[in-house]
């Protein structure tokens, strides 16, 4: 409700009411806004209210100037007004830096009880006002690419600050504050546009006798994808690759950081057949750029050629690595052993064993033939590890 002058006599009546026909209550207060800061000449509202079920009857407003012994000056009075007439809020046209101070809100309800709320501070504050000679307007931006946020004051500033807000948040987050480029240029870069700064973003600015910021309106940034703009570039892609039969493997296929993707597929090609024969084996959603695969206690069935496709965001095309051959192999044959030896003790011994295809590593091991009481009487231990030569 507005303020608007009252009769003294109204005035007196209402304060006669609440001293001395009402019993104040201590345990239900009004509900009311935090302290407000404004600039001069602007219009606000002083929020207090009962909860639904309280009529209020009469509201009164008292002022009190900061740091004087005096007591409140008792400002408005007028009726509950709002939902069942529980509002007792106060709407402040072009305010005036004499009304700085604190505001306390008092009512009586019908059932004659007083209602308070907690003291609330009024800053009213002056400066020049800033105005702006260029604002930011709604864009859309490519992805990957940079954009340049035009804001320009028309008089000095001695502070910018940019503030963002993401659909769901509920304030919005300051991205950048510090002086203007030279006086007036609060323009803001955004390197390697991303979809994380889709949102709303506004400027605002301040002057040398001010601690408040003057904003634009909020202005909404919106981005594309286009391909040209960062196109997918492989990393890493599959390379030819020897397993063996029962292993652990992995095919890499990994993106730029940059080259944002939705999908990973990977297709497998039998040896020796052409494309049609090309089936697509799996299907994932990337580890962030990272569409690698992994074989467990590899078969003979995954031999063949394998290919790596990679799907970015907003696109319906697919982009493809190189196609690398996957070779299984079983286990190594030994064309030549040793087999029963008797050696006299201390003399020399040499053990042959050539394996038939090249071999990664040698392992020799050993079996007592003195029975022991385990559930393996006799167990093999690693006797010696060794790589092979030749």
């Amino acid at each position: 409700m507005r303020a608007r002058p009252l009769l003294s006599f109204l005035i007196f009546l209402i304060i006669l009411t609440l001293s001395v026909t009402a019993t104040e209550s201590r345990e239900e207060v009004l509900e009311q806004s935090g302290n407000v800061t404004i600039r001069e000449g602007k219009d606000t509202t002083i929020k207090c209210t009962a909860g639904a079920s309280s009529e209020i009857i009469s509201c009164v407003w008292l002022w009190e100037f900061p740091g004087r012994d005096h007591a409140p000056t008792v400002v408005a009075g007028f009726p509950g007004h709002g939902l069942n007439s529980s509002d007792c809020s106060i709407n402040l046209v072009n305010v005036s830096q004499i009304q700085t101070g604190w505001w306390t809100c008092r009512a009586q309800t019908a059932n004659s009880t007083i209602l308070h709320s907690e003291p609330i501070f009024l800053q009213v504050f002056t400066g020049p006002i800033v105005t702006f000679e260029l604002k930011p307007v709604n864009r859309t931006f490519s992805i990957g690419g940079e954009a340049e946020l035009e804001c320009k004051t028309a008089i000095p500033v001695v502070s910018c600050q940019w503030s963002f807000q993401q659909q769901g948040q509920s304030e919005p987050l300051v991205v950048t504050e510090g002086p203007p480029k030279g006086a007036t240029d609060c323009s803001f870069r955004l390197e390697h546009v991303s979809y994380e700064q889709v949102g709303a973003w506004r400027c605002g600015a301040r002057t040398d006798n001010s601690d408040h910021f003057t904003f634009t309106d909020t202005v909404y940034i919106q981005v594309e994808h286009k391909e040209e703009a960062f196109p997918v570039e492989f990393t890493e892609e599959p390379k030819d690759t020897e397993m063996r039969v029962g292993e652990t493997g992995t095919l890499q296929c990994k993106v730029h950081e940059e080259s944002h993707i939705e999908d990973c597929r990977w297709y497998w090609q039998p040896l020796g057949r052409n494309k049609p024969w090309r089936v697509l084996m799996r299907e994932f959603l990337p580890d962030k750029n990272d569409c690698s695969i992994m074989f467990s206690n590899i078969t003979w069935d995954p031999e063949g050629l394998w290919s790596c496709h990679v799907k970015p965001i907003h696109s319906n095309k697919f982009k493809a690595s190189r196609s690398a051959q996957l070779t299984v192999r079983g286990d190594i044959i030994v064309s030549t052993l040793s087999r029963e030896i008797s050696v006299a003790e201390g003399e020399q011994l040499m053990m042959s064993c050539v394996a038939e295809e090249p071999a990664k590593g040698c392992q020799w091991r050993k079996r007592s033939l003195t029975y022991t009481e385990v559930e393996d009487p006799f167990p093999w231990v690693v006797f010696r590890t060794l790589q092979p030569v030749g």
